[in-house]
């Protein structure tokens, strides 16, 4: 039996096979940043794939917001900042009550429209006249105030360009303001969201759909200022901490930063080959000029009598001198048809054989592939964060907290250096190899019960009311006391690891300050009379105090972390909204915040058992109080730790 045709038939396969495995080689290399379409969808991209590493592209199908089936030769490219070299993303929060947020890891979105971010990336590599299938934002929620929870939230096209270095909630850049706080105004983002996400949990991502917005920054429909998220309900206050581009976990990790995934279909590549090969096929016509020739010589005339052996020297070299004239007008075209030693014999240029063959080497069909390398190599992985973890540098300074004095002759005291701080990150597991997994309220009085019923009160003349979810405490003139609330039940369920938070502002400042005060003893209502010491274990966890004394030259604004061990020291007569937080982790570690901002920890085993709000002395002399206003008291208690 002949085995050979089998034979040759194993040895086609193989090398077909070989050759197949060539190209799509060469096509995973050159698609490393932008993976092509495959087959069936999987459900939900690796982690590889999310870092812009080629993975089969139809893992995102059933993840992004897309509709319809993927095209074949799309592209899906994955921008996140710092992976593989990329550096094109910046955002920022813009808070109501604080200034630029820019240097922090996250972006703050929520409570009633008061704090929203701004994201960008620039998607200049992917080619103008490309079709954008799908765009996503993808967004990891790092923190939030605990369940129940569910925060609707927008993604606004933005209208006005922005520097994330220099904005705040007033201004998009030093010099240029908002039409609106927040970018909210109609010349500063538009007024319909691209699309709108609910938030209900964290530890996870999510993702909005900016499909129209990315196919408007790359085909130059709409200028890429990026996309400002909103909370869609003024009266909600819940809020959310997603991680932002400088995010960095204590081991290191980037992953958790914003991600922008596109899948688009390039323009398609003119295929420069088919004009080449057709000017080849033309230079056989000049072949056909040999005919024209021979008129001229008179000799197609002979060809007809019976005089052959005359028009058959020609076929000879001895008749070459009656051609030779026609001759130098074809040999630079004819010396490279195939026939390169009889460039004087007219007869060999009228069959065009060799011409035709000559033509197959110039026609460069594969050449086209040579088209894909336009599309921009995936560069060496460089992102090597430096861990963010700070050491715990308790503040030690020299300043106790003083009670509330009259306005009697006293020593001068010299009004206090302004200290200014950056918004740091308030969530209590950043300085842990673990981190609270689940969290939730164990207490929170948004002040909407004008009732009060958590509470319990003492007026003593002046007067406290609830209105628009807002304590408001204040007396009339001339008065020796103040009203005091105060609570003994608050840190029941707080556990050992837990969260304090309470937003305040005081106007209308007088000689007699007043206080928000946690303490480590049950509060009885008792007042002191001024200036003898407040009963033991009052105000000696926290204490919030601000008092404006002009005739007495008395000016305090401080907040004060375990009598002094850690303080605050703020501008007197500052009457804008401030947010105090307080964390406890590992059990004895407290952590001071002001807006946002670190201000320093202390290690104690005492425990806050109560609060209170307002003032509990008795003034000796008859006087002004300082006005109050408390937002909102939270604690929050971690349900459970985990590795971070």
């Amino acid at each position: 039996m002949n085995h050979k045709p089998l034979f040759w038939i194993r040895v086609a396969c193989i090398v077909l096979c070989l050759c197949i495995g060539f190209f799509v080689a060469q096509g995973a290399m050159l698609s490393r940043a932008y993976p092509v379409w495959e087959a069936a969808a999987l459900s939900e991209p690796s982690s590889q794939a999310s870092e812009g590493i080629a993975q089969p592209a139809a893992a995102y199908v059933a993840w992004l917001p897309c509709e319809g089936t993927p095209e074949p030769g799309a592209h899906l490219l994955v921008l996140q900042q710092g992976v593989h070299g990329y550096s094109g993303a910046e955002d920022t929060t813009l808070a109501r009550y604080e200034g630029n947020l820019s240097n922090q890891w996250f972006l703050r979105v929520g409570y009633k429209q008061q704090n929203s971010a701004l994201i960008r990336f620039d998607v200049a590599s992917i080619p103008p006249g490309s079709r954008i299938l799908c765009a996503a934002l993808s967004l990891y929620a790092e923190m939030w105030g605990g369940p129940p929870f569910s925060l609707d939230i927008g993604a606004y096209a933005v209208k006005r360009d922005w520097v994330a270095q220099e904005a705040t909630w007033y201004l998009a850049s030093a010099q240029v303001p908002w039409q609106m706080g927040g970018c909210n105004g109609p010349d500063d983002r538009a007024q319909t969201p691209e699309s709108v996400v609910t938030v209900k949990n964290i530890r996870t991502w999510y993702h909005f759909d900016l499909t129209q917005a990315v196919d408007g920054w790359v085909n130059g429909l709409l200028p890429n200022y990026g996309v400002s998220l909103q909370a869609l309900d003024k009266t909600d206050t819940d809020q959310i901490w997603f991680a932002a581009s400088d995010d960095v976990t204590p081991d290191g990790s980037i992953a958790n930063r914003p991600k922008l995934v596109i899948l688009y279909v390039p323009p398609p590549t003119p295929t420069p080959s088919a004009t080449p090969t057709s000017t080849p096929t033309e230079t056989v016509l000049p072949t056909e000029t040999a005919t024209p020739i021979v008129p001229p010589t008179d000799t197609a005339t002979p060809t007809v009598p019976a005089v052959p052996t005359e028009t058959a020297t020609p076929t000879t070299p001895t008749v070459p001198t009656e051609t030779a004239t026609a001759t130098p007008v074809v040999p630079t075209e004819t010396a490279t048809p195939t026939v390169p030693g009889a460039p004087t014999v007219t007869a060999t240029p009228i069959t065009p054989v060799a011409p035709t063959e000559t033509a197959t080497p110039t026609t460069p069909a594969t050449p086209t592939e040579t088209t894909t390398p336009t599309a921009p190599a995936v560069p060496t992985e460089t992102a090597t964060p430096t861990p963010s973890a700070t050491p715990i540098t308790p503040v030690v300074p020299a300043v106790t907290a003083t009670p509330t004095l009259p306005p009697i002759p006293m020593t001068p005291t010299a009004i206090p250096t302004i200290s200014l701080y950056h918004l740091f990150s308030p969530i209590i597991w950043r300085n842990y190899s673990m981190r609270c997994v689940t969290w939730g309220y164990s207490f929170a009085e948004e002040f909407n019960d004008p009732a009060l019923s958590s509470w319990s009160g003492s007026l003593n003349g002046g007067h406290q009311e609830v209105r628009n979810g807002v304590l408001h405490q204040w007396t009339q003139p001339s008065m020796d006391r103040f009203p005091l609330l105060w609570s003994n039940g608050l840190f029941a369920d707080a556990g050992d690891n837990f969260t304090f938070e309470v937003r305040f502002r005081y106007s209308n400042f007088a000689a007699y300050g007043t206080t928000i005060a946690l303490n480590s003893a049950p509060v009885d209502g008792k007042r002191v009379l001024s200036p003898l010491p407040l009963a033991p274990g009052m105000e000696d966890v926290l204490n919030i105090h601000h008092v404006v004394d002009t005739a007495g030259n008395v000016y305090r604004f401080d907040i004060s972390l375990f009598k002094g061990r850690v303080m605050w020291i703020g501008t007197p007569g500052d009457a804008n909204w401030h947010e105090v937080r307080i964390t406890v982790e590992q059990g004895e570690v407290y952590t001071l915040y002001v807006d946002g901002v670190r201000v320093g920890s202390i290690r104690s085993a005492t425990r806050p058992v109560s609060m209170y709000i307002g003032n509990p002395t008795i003034q000796t002399w008859l006087g002004n109080w300082t006005q109050l206003h408390v937002d909102y008291v939270r604690i929050s208690r971690c349900m459970s730790w985990g590795l971070d």
